[in-house]
């Protein structure tokens, strides 16, 4: 059986959460068949390699919830109230032109970077679409999270065009430095 010299091989699948995630093969040069106690040792790897796999999926699955709690949490804590509106609102007020500065330097530093808004407030975005950007904002593309977030691509596809829609931008990045300007997003 070509350069390796095998006369005999046999493959067994690894299988996980119902689908084969890889394929075990083993093989022989001496011309015999292989034998049934050798083939239930591949098959034994096989089965640990599976309960391996399966718990590697099922730690990366929590990780990544976690992951996503914490990014939406952030996004979601990100001063984007009322209350830092008010302040934006306070400092336009104010008549002292030194203290006005002030007020909106302090602003920036707890909103991010980004230029102030003026006298009228940024683009509204819904909660989830907030959650959305948050995880586009750290790479995750859509498939990931659709996963991370329990909702189908067409879902975050059209949670992304809202989103784009309201901050007048035309490509995912454009979207997050937007709303990171604006100040929807940490």
């Amino acid at each position: 059986m070509g350069a390796e010299g095998l006369r005999a091989v046999a493959a067994v699948p690894v299988v996980v959460e119902g689908a084969v995630a890889a394929l075990l093969y083993g093989g022989v040069r001496e011309p015999q068949p292989i034998g049934a106690r050798t083939l239930a040792a591949l098959e034994r790897s096989a089965a640990r390699l599976a309960a391996e796999l399966a718990v590697r999926a099922e730690v990366e699955r929590r990780v990544a919830g976690v992951e996503t709690a914490e990014i939406t949490r952030a996004a979601r804590a990100a001063h984007t109230g009322p209350e830092w509106e008010r302040l934006r609102a306070i400092a336009q007020e104010v008549a002292d032109p030194e203290l006005r500065e002030r007020l909106r330097d302090v602003r920036a530093r707890l909103t991010g970077p980004g230029p102030d808004r003026g006298g009228a407030p940024g683009p509204a975005l819904a909660p989830r679409e907030v959650d959305v950007l948050a995880l586009v904002a750290v790479g995750c593309g859509n498939a990931e999270v659709g996963r991370r977030l329990g909702l189908g691509a067409e879902t975050v596809k059209s949670y992304l065009r809202g989103a784009m829609r309201r901050l007048g931008t035309h490509t995912r990045m454009e979207t997050v430095v937007a709303a990171r300007r604006a100040g929807l997003l940490p």
